[in-house]
């Protein structure tokens, strides 16, 4: 009824003896008929009032845009930046023509929000296995358990990295990220993106120290190089981080 009722609204932007204001956009969200979603079908007449866009979780937004302002655990924010699959691979089928769970940022969220106050994920597996699934896929929270064995939960917080001594700071990174053929692209990557994220949160907050360890950790050529260019050119709009650019291995970056 809702639908019916707002169809004239959608499609000119006036209703009977009122109209919105000129440049107005009106944004319509839902959830998909064609899938496991408790809606209501729509019909071609509905359908011909807007335009649509397909919408997909992105689990980058979700660590940048919410994440880290919200204070989900940065162990949780890991995760999910080392296993984006999950939520992103949802719905898709898989090399063998199975479909792939179904993972919702929501209900993950919820998940965190649950186990943020365990000091220590090895030791309490059993609690968040049991948390977990009745909720979560099952092959999710074994993915999840076996990124706690092998001890990724344990990687330094950006914090730790920003406020540390800086040769405790790069000693912690080359211990994970290691070099060479061993080199972890992939921590890298969770490392550099967690980095930035916390920057852009955190910019008010940030001392010289803070500023200075960033810049060493970025010359360092352990992070994705790639992404340490995008952080870059993020950041330097930025007025505690403009000086960055000017730093000659940051600059011989930006301009190669």
């Amino acid at each position: 009824m809702m639908a019916n009722a707002c169809m004239t609204l959608i499609d000119e932007q006036r209703y009977i003896s009122w109209g919105l204001p000129e440049g107005s956009t009106i944004i319509l969200t839902c959830n998909p008929s064609d899938q496991d979603f408790m809606v209501q079908q729509e019909d071609s007449a509905q359908a011909t009032r807007r335009l649509k866009i397909n919408m997909r979780a992105d689990v980058n937004i979700w660590a940048s845009e919410f994440a880290e302002g919200y204070g989900v655990d940065g162990r949780c924010i890991n995760f999910m930046l080392k296993h984006p699959e999950i939520i992103e691979g949802a719905n898709e089928k898989g090399k063998n023509g199975e479909t792939l769970a179904k993972g919702n940022l929501r209900i993950w969220t919820k998940f965190f929000d649950s186990i943020s106050g365990i000091p220590s994920f090895d030791k309490e597996l059993g609690l968040i296995m049991n948390l977990g699934m009745g909720s979560l896929p099952q092959e999710h929270v074994i993915i999840f358990t076996q990124f706690i064995k092998n001890g990724l939960d344990k990687l330094a917080s950006p914090e730790q990295l920003l406020t540390n001594d800086i040769k405790w700071s790069l000693g912690e990174l080359k211990s994970v990220i290691k070099d060479g053929a061993n080199k972890r692209q992939d921590i890298a990557a969770i490392m550099t993106k967690r980095l930035l994220n916390y920057a852009v949160v955190n910019e008010g907050s940030y001392t010289k120290k803070m500023v200075e360890n960033y810049a060493e950790i970025l010359e360092s050529g352990m992070l994705s190089v790639d992404l340490v260019i995008i952080s870059l050119k993020k950041l330097c709009t930025k007025p505690k981080f403009k000086d960055l650019a000017i730093r000659p291995a940051l600059l011989k970056l930006l301009t190669t």
